[in-house]
């Protein structure tokens, strides 16, 4: 059984939809999606950026770029 401090902290939003418009969708926030996504955003494209995990909570916490 898990112990409570290994649960995910965050409520899960399992079936909810949102629509996002962007010019470059970068899936990973490590070190190569991070760059990618500054080099985008520097010659004035609109950035999504989501890190694994993202179908819930981390929808909203994504970085707009």
């Amino acid at each position: 059984m898990k112990d409570a401090r290994d649960a995910w902290p965050y409520a899960n939003e399992a079936g909810q939809e949102e629509t996002v418009v962007c010019d470059v969708l970068v899936l990973g926030g490590g070190l190569s999606g991070c760059f990618a996504a500054i080099a985008a955003a520097r010659q004035g494209q609109k950035v999504v950026l989501v890190e694994k995990g993202s179908g819930g909570t981390k929808r909203r916490r994504r970085n707009r770029i």
